[in-house]
């Protein structure tokens, strides 16, 4: 929460197994509920969309990124121990438009979204590794729409 005239007064980033749990509008009619009891009627508006897609069987590496088409200037790869583990495009900084793709199986070890494994496997008779897709619009992409 902040009083800043610059930011709202309330930021909320719901975790993807919220989103993934309650749905988009179960999310935000739940934070709606929640705010409204502390604060009275809230007004809500965007200000970043996330798009994502995961992806079982892609053996992704870093000579894949000229595969790639995109306007950014920015692009970046990812190792660690000698192990590729993602690639982005653009920057949130710019204000528009970022991807990335990752691999989901490392980050969710990490992370310890362990729960992915569950789905994954409930999901193939294979153990595939998982790579993800995800692409924020932001900024002034929604300018003009709050």
């Amino acid at each position: 929460m902040t009083t800043s005239s610059r930011l709202p007064a309330v930021r909320i980033q719901p975790r993807a197994e919220f989103l993934h749990g309650s749905g988009p509008r179960g999310t935000v009619a739940w934070y709606q509920s929640f705010l409204a009891k502390l604060c009275g009627p809230v007004l809500m508006s965007v200000s970043r969309l996330d798009l994502f897609a995961d992806f079982q069987g892609w053996q992704l590496d870093g000579d894949a990124r000229h595969e790639f088409v995109c306007r950014a200037k920015s692009r970046h790869t990812y190792e660690e121990d000698g192990v590729f583990n993602g690639l982005t495009f653009g920057t949130r900084a710019s204000g528009s438009v970022s991807a990335r793709i990752y691999d989901k199986t490392i980050q969710s070890e990490k992370t310890g979204a362990g729960f992915w494994k569950m789905i994954w496997e409930t999901r193939t008779t294979q153990n595939y590794p998982c790579c993800a897709w995800s692409s924020n619009l932001a900024g002034t992409l929604f300018a003009n729409s709050n």
